[in-house]
C-alpha cells in the first residue's frame, strides 16, 4: 500500500508541476506576443499599447499566481510525505471534474461522523453523488486525496 500511495504522490506533484511550466509558457508567449505588437507599433495609439501590456501583465501575475498557491500546499505535503490513512471512510464525489489541465473533482469523506472537504483528480469510475466506502489516504494540508481503495 505503501508504494502505490507515493506513486500516488509522485503522480499527483509531477502533474502539477507540468501544470506550471504551461501556465509558464502561456505567460512567455503573452509577453512575447505584446513585445512583438508594441515595438512593429500594430497598434498606433501610445495609450492602446499601454493598456494591452497591462492587461497582460496583469493577467500573466494572476495565472502564476492562481497556480502557485495549491503548488505551494502541494509541495509542503509532498516534501514531508505528509498524509493520512482513513480505514471504513465513506467518499462521496459532490461535483464534476474542472481545471485546465489535471481535472479535479470535489469530494466528501464522512469518518465517524466528521466531513472532510476534499479534492481529488478526477476518476471516470466515480459517479457524481454516490456513495463509496473503503480507504482514503489525503494530503492533510493541501487536501488532496491521493490514493483510495472503495467497494
Amino acid at each position: 500500500m505503501d508504494n502505490e500511495i507515493f506513486d500516488s504522490i509522485n503522480h499527483l506533484y509531477r502533474s502539477q508541476i507540468i501544470d506550471m511550466c504551461l501556465c509558464l509558457a502561456l505567460v512567455v508567449v503573452g509577453v512575447l506576443v505584446t513585445f512583438g505588437v508594441i515595438k512593429y507599433k500594430l497598434l498606433q495609439k501610445r495609450i492602446e499599447q499601454i493598456l494591452l501590456a497591462s492587461f497582460v501583465a496583469l493577467c500573466s501575475v494572476g495565472l502564476i499566481i492562481l497556480q502557485a498557491v495549491p503548488l505551494h500546499r502541494l509541495h509542503k505535503d509532498y516534501k514531508d510525505r505528509s498524509y493520512v490513512v482513513l480505514d471504513d471512510a465513506t467518499l462521496t464525489v459532490t461535483s464534476n471534474s474542472s481545471g485546465f489541465i489535471n481535472h479535479l473533482s470535489d469530494v466528501v469523506v464522512k469518518v465517524d461522523g466528521t466531513k472532510i472537504d476534499l479534492v481529488m483528480e478526477s476518476d471516470v469510475m466515480l459517479e457524481v453523488g454516490k456513495e463509496y466506502k473503503g480507504r482514503v489516504a489525503y494530503f492533510e494540508y493541501s487536501g488532496y486525496v491521493i490514493w483510495y481503495d472503495l467497494e
